[in-house]
Order: C-alpha cells, then structure tokens, then sequence
C-alpha cells in the first residue's frame, strides 16, 4: 500500500469526523490531534480577538469551540482504541467522570459547598475526599487511554474492524 503524504494524514481523517466505527492508525491520529489542537489554539485567539473588540461573549465562544473540537476528537480517539483493540466505551466512561468532576468543581466554586446555615459544611465539602480520589480514578483513564493510543495497533481485523494498514493477522 503505498504511503500518503503528511498532509493527507493530517486532515484524512475529516473525511470520517462523526464516525464511532472501524479503526485509525497512529500515522493519521497523532497528525489529526495537532490539528485539532491548533485549531483550537486559532479558535481560542479569535474568541479572544472578537471579545475585545466588543463582539461578543468569550465563554460562549469558548464552550462552542470547545465542544465542537472535543466532539471530533473523541471520535478519533475511539477508532485509535478500535486500532489497539480495546472498546470506545473507555473513553465514554473518561467523558462522563469528567462531566461528573466540572460539575462537582462548579457547584464547590459557586458556593455550594456550604450549607446556607452559618456556613458550616455542606454535602459537596464532606464529600471532597471520595471526588479526590474520584478525579485519581478518571486521571488513570486519561493515562490508559493515552498509552493505549502510542501503542501500534493489532495485526489483521480485530472484532472491532479491518487493520487500516492491510496487514494479516499472523
């Protein structure tokens, strides 16, 4: 199979943006998330830009680009896990600790960590040590899935598709 140009590596994965299925080789993921990290870094800038020139408001912005640049990358990330043969659904449970985490930080910033009651501690507060050890659990996903990502894929079709690179599987 002859082999595609960096370019085509960087920006051949759009052509499967929404796409859970099948598998991604480390030659077009690692291109792919630069990208999509320097969109964001761009995306970030302009945000900025537009705020202070009174066009609009930066956080919605940022969620916006945020949100759509997360979007694209889990995807990918999920075909990468396919490569190696390991299920996506690591890094929907990655997703939802770390939705579970901003919540619990957003309500402890905002003030509901205390009850309303001479300030004593609330619920959020006497729970701080199980969401410490919580956010150690979730970071241990992070590094598993981002080991699981530099390592080369398997061999020949695994249950989760065919090898991108055409091998067979010996």
């Amino acid at each position: 199979m002859p082999e595609a140009s960096p370019l085509r590596r960087t920006i051949g994965p759009l052509g499967r943006i929404l796409e859970f299925g099948g598998r991604t080789r480390r030659a077009d993921y690692w291109p792919y998330m630069v990208l999509l990290s320097g969109i964001y870094v761009v995306g970030g800038n302009l945000v900025a830009l537009a705020f202070w020139r009174g066009i609009g408001s930066p956080v919605t912005g940022m969620y916006l680009v945020t949100a759509m640049l997360a979007l694209l990358a889990f995807a990918a990330t999920v075909r990468r896990l396919h490569e190696v043969g390991w299920s996506g659904r690591w890094m929907a449970a990655y997703l939802l600790m770390m939705l579970a985490f901003i919540t619990f930080f957003l309500c402890w910033r905002y003030g509901l960590a205390h009850d309303s009651h001479g300030g004593q501690p609330g619920l959020l507060f006497r729970i701080t040590p199980l969401m410490m050890a919580f956010t150690l659990v979730m970071n241990g996903i992070g590094l598993l899935i981002l080991v699981l990502c530099l390592l080369d894929g398997n061999a020949g079709p695994n249950r989760l598709g065919p090898d991108p690179k055409g091998r067979s599987a010996s």
